[in-house]
């Protein structure tokens, strides 16, 4: 950085100034070029802005006209869609959108004039609102309420009103500065006012305006009581399941967020992966009831060599998932265990060959899967089950042919 040939660290505005640029070829630099450090600058091609069309007494501004868009020194062609009519007439001014034929680096409050293709005569000028717009050709009510707080509002109420906009996608905090027109200080500062009023909360580099946070939050539980409806011998749902039955574009962050905010009024309970009302309880119905008593009653028949789900079937006369849809739900009330994929025991059951087993291996440090075998008293269809399950729950650990206590090891 040079100014008037001497070297510097910084220079401010008003300033003639030199950049030695390295990496860009002197023939891809062009007037009205722009050189930016700061995140959230980008290029646009479709702006949208304040016009003021000049009184002069020609004839009126037509839509799609297109026109020479002057921003700072650089000069681009460009057509205005007149986004609140089809002409604007001497002196008027409207919202309009600029649709550029070459990129832009603009903020809002920027100043721009406009003339006319030819001849070449100034015929308006404004502020630029929205430096990345969307395109559109005409805007409701709450779209112009929205371009009127970019135009008159402060600084706080155009943070409120852009995060409002975003709706549950969230808007991204790093193109503050731009979207404001406000240094990066400045825009700290207003944040933290903004979330100590409440009405904005931050998530991961996003905002989420409050009243569109707890709409969702209320959606989720909504989701969460129907789901349960329908679903009474289910504990909880999945939380992806659940953000796809919510029908919206709702990020993995944001419904992060929903449901922290939901446990931590204790309106829901996380376990396991999965998401379920606070107060929801697995509840058989009639019939159901009575089904999960005749399993309950054929597991404890024989705790450690019950009959597995082909012979379940036969003695119930019963559906296969009727059956497994309610052996899940006596696991989950901790009835029963699944140790096998055709093999459920009796939780009480279980516990007395934990017991077995530990004393056995205390008693003797190791043994083989036949010696335990027999200490059960069970056919090795039970015994492998049974032990491997213990060492998935970390009772016991194999090595080699002998299985070992987990915690003498």
């Amino acid at each position: 950085i040079q100014v008037h040939s001497e070297d510097r660290t910084r220079a401010s505005a008003g300033t003639r100034v030199a950049l030695a640029l390295s990496g860009i070829p002197k023939d891809e630099i062009t007037r009205g070029s722009t050189a930016l450090t700061m995140d959230g600058w980008e290029p646009s091609m479709m702006i949208e802005a304040y016009l003021h069309y000049l009184p002069h007494g020609k004839k009126p501004l037509k839509n799609r006209t297109r026109l020479r868009f002057h921003l700072a020194t650089q000069e681009v062609m460009a057509r205005v869609v007149l986004i609140e009519g089809s002409e604007l007439s001497d002196g008027e001014g409207a919202f309009v959108q600029f649709r550029l034929e070459a990129p832009v680096v603009a903020r809002r409050g920027d100043r721009f004039v406009v003339r006319s293709y030819s001849p070449l005569t100034t015929i308006g000028g404004g502020t630029i609102l929205v430096p990345f717009a969307r395109k559109r050709t005409a805007i409701g009510p709450q779209g112009r309420r929205h371009l009127e707080v970019l135009r008159d509002g402060s600084p706080r109420e155009v943070i409120e009103s852009l995060v409002g906009e975003a709706g549950l996608s969230g808007y991204p905090m790093r193109r503050l500065p731009v979207d404001v027109g406000a240094s990066p200080g400045v825009i700290d500062g207003l944040l933290e006012e903004v979330r100590g009023r409440g009405e904005v909360i931050a998530l991961k580099g996003a905002l989420y305006h409050r009243s569109r946070f707890e709409e969702l939050s209320e959606r989720v539980v909504r989701e969460l009581e129907t789901y349960h409806r329908e679903n009474p011998l289910q504990e909880g749902v999945k939380r992806d399941e659940l953000r796809h039955r919510l029908k919206g574009a709702v990020s993995v962050d944001l419904m992060e967020g929903v449901l922290n905010h939901l446990l931590e009024e204790g309106r829901i309970d996380l376990a396991g992966g999965e998401v379920k009302l606070a107060s929801h309880e697995i509840v058989f119905g009639e019939g159901v009831d009575s089904l999960a008593r005749e399993l309950l009653s054929i597991l404890s028949e024989e705790p450690l060599a019950p009959p597995d789900l082909g012979r379940l079937e036969g003695r119930l006369g019963a559906g296969r998932g009727k059956i497994l849809e309610v052996l899940s739900a006596l696991q989950r009330r901790g009835e029963v265990v699944k140790v096998d994929e055709n093999i459920w025991l009796i939780s009480e059951g279980l516990k007395v060959a934990e017991e077995k087993v530990a004393q056995y291996l205390g008693e003797k440090g190791r043994a083989t899967a036949s010696e335990i075998r027999e200490r059960l008293n069970v056919s090795r269809k039970y015994a492998i089950p049974i032990l491997e399950y213990l060492d998935r729950a970390g009772v016991t650990y194999r090595k080699g042919d002998y299985r070992y206590l987990k915690a003498a090891k």
